[in-house]
């Protein structure tokens, strides 16, 4: 059980029968030290800053977290280390200093003595593992997560719902879900608000990674867990069903034909891009498709959607159009309304009968194992129009 947990059951245990000052005291402490691990810390310094005399400054820490003050310190250190070691690949050494150590033997030591095992040790062995958003890239390596969350709902991942059975959803929110089960990693992106991260740092060693091609992001997930070979072989595999697709549709689709994914809101239209899934990197890699030029000037080339008016979309269009719907707050109704509209029945798409309706929880999500199913859909939407 890690320190942050220790140090959150015990306070819930003991807050009846501790005043609100000592609870205080020892969470200004604990605070602190998650902030400054990196600097010289000792126990007077804390003991002065909560204003309690340093020998029941540490009884009270104890009490409250189960942990002296020096073991606790040494938990949030060895921790950042586990982070820096699966990230970074730097040098003890560099470690070392970086979490608040004066060299990597003193590091190894006692990295040894709080994990178990060596820094080396710790790097090979297999973890159990919560991941926010990433989920079918855990997947596709070939292991199943101890906990997942998804930004809209790990429910929604209605392609991996067979590889998620019994798979508990820890929700985005809140890490309360996640304590009972003490995961060794967190995997987690940048979508998630500060905060949250803050706190899952405090868990267990979280890595946290941004915006950007989902299948560079999917190689340095395996570099990271030691699963090259199995990334490899995932990826040989996508782009083989890509080939296959391509050959599928070469008498359908012309070679400079257009594509382009768009959304439905109440209010307004969406021109996605690939970061926000929708099936829109399928389109450009594998399928090989060519964007409009507005929308890879002023979405792709960007990488955030452009929300538009329905006056705009003619400027916008492609030749074959995937049409999405959020249907929150009326996305539906209004819908129907697009539909219905002089400019909708105008586009050439529509015209052509090249617009294909994807369902939002099908095509959301832009981990590679999702992109991967998602392309045997795609495929066939568009075989069944234009066969």
């Amino acid at each position: 059980m890690n320190c942050f947990t220790c140090w959150r059951r015990a306070a819930m245990q003991t807050r009846r029968r501790t005043s609100g000052r000592r609870v205080r005291g020892s969470s200004l402490a604990i605070d602190y030290m998650h902030k400054h691990y990196r600097e010289e810390i000792s126990r007077d310094m804390l003991a002065h800053m909560t204003g309690f005399h340093p020998r029941f400054f540490s009884m009270l820490f104890k009490r409250e977290t189960g942990h002296s003050f020096s073991d606790y310190l040494a938990r949030i250190r060895i921790d950042r280390a586990k982070e820096q070691l699966l990230l970074t690949g730097g040098s003890l050494n560099d470690i070392a200093r970086n979490v608040g150590y004066a060299d990597g033997f003193y590091l190894s030591r006692k990295f040894k003595q709080v994990v178990g095992v060596s820094p080396t040790g710790y790097v090979r062995e297999p973890k159990k593992i919560v991941v926010y958003d990433l989920v079918g890239h855990l997947l596709a390596l070939g292991i199943k997560p101890l906990g997942a969350s998804y930004n809209q709902g790990l429910s929604s991942l209605a392609l991996l719902r067979e590889e998620l059975a019994g798979t508990p959803d820890v929700g985005y929110t809140s890490v309360e879900p996640m304590l009972e089960l003490e995961p060794e990693l967190i995997i987690a992106t940048d979508w998630l608000g500060r905060g949250m991260i803050e706190q899952l740092h405090k868990i267990a060693p979280t890595l946290v990674f941004h915006s950007g091609d989902p299948f560079e992001r999917f190689k340095s997930l395996a570099d990271i867990l030691k699963r090259r070979r199995e990334a490899e072989a995932f990826i040989a595999r996508y782009e083989e069903k890509g080939k296959r697709a391509r050959a599928e549709l070469s008498g359908l689709v012309g070679p400079n034909e257009t594509a382009a994914v768009y959304e439905i809101w109440a209010d307004c239209l969406w021109v996605m891009c690939e970061s926000y899934g929708r099936g829109v990197y399928n389109l450009y890699k594998p399928l090989g498709f060519t964007p409009p030029p507005k929308v890879k000037r002023e979405v792709l080339d960007i990488g955030q959607p452009k929300k538009i008016t329905l006056e705009e979309l003619p400027d916008y269009a492609a030749d074959h159009m995937f049409i999405s719907v959020y249907p929150v707050n009326g996305g539906a109704e209004r819908a129907v309304k697009v539909m219905e509209s002089a400019i909708w029945k105008q586009l050439p798409a529509v015209r052509r009968n090249r617009v294909y309706s994807i369902e939002l929880d099908v095509i959301h999500s832009v981990d590679v194992l999702s992109l991967e199913k998602q392309l045997d859909i795609q495929t066939q939407l568009l075989k069944s129009a234009l066969g």
